[in-house]
């Protein structure tokens, strides 16, 4: 096992210049971003009996924050938080989180877990929250029925509305 961690500093710049000849194009807003954090990795190395390596990414957190010079306010931005997760090849799980530093709590939260297996099929939902208008849990499913016939469900539950909101049923053919 390697466990390694990286610090990062990227500063964006984009200058305020003239665009109007430029109108069919969305227009670039200035930009003067400052941004830092660290992320670290846990790798896992597996010799295999004919001498060959391989690799696994098991574990990725990355904290980050950006410092906005063209703001109106001039302050740090809420600290954004990813942990990834790969314990197998075929379950993975992803959490990306905002904590508002300024409130004391966590505006925005959102959760991936993915199982699949060696024929194709997987199952993977979401629960997605944001605290000014989202709170919803997505599932979706995927099964390989034949090598051309492939049938998928998904559905979106939302808890503010205590109710399905969309699901879809549908029979791919190849």
């Amino acid at each position: 096992y390697k466990h390694t961690i990286k610090p990062e500093v990227t500063y964006q710049y984009i200058p305020d210049i003239d665009q109007d000849d430029l109108y069919w194009l969305g227009r670039i807003n200035k930009k003067s971003l400052l941004s830092y954090g660290l992320t670290s990795f846990l790798i896992g190395k597996t010799v295999t009996e004919d001498g060959n390596s391989t690799y696994h990414d098991y574990v990725r957190f990355k904290v980050y924050q950006d410092y906005d010079f063209e703001a109106d306010d001039h302050e740090f931005s809420n600290i954004s938080a990813q942990l990834d997760l790969w314990p197998s090849k075929y379950i993975s799980s992803s959490t990306r989180v905002i904590y508002d530093h300024a409130e004391g709590d966590f505006p925005q939260f959102l959760e991936t877990v993915k199982a699949s297996d060696k024929r194709g099929d997987s199952l993977w939902f979401d629960y997605r929250y944001r605290k000014s208008d989202t709170q919803q849990l997505n599932l979706h499913t995927f099964l390989k029925l034949t090598e051309t016939i492939n049938l998928i469900y998904n559905t979106m539950y939302d808890f503010r509305e205590d109710d399905f909101i969309e699901s879809t049923y549908g029979l791919v053919y190849h």
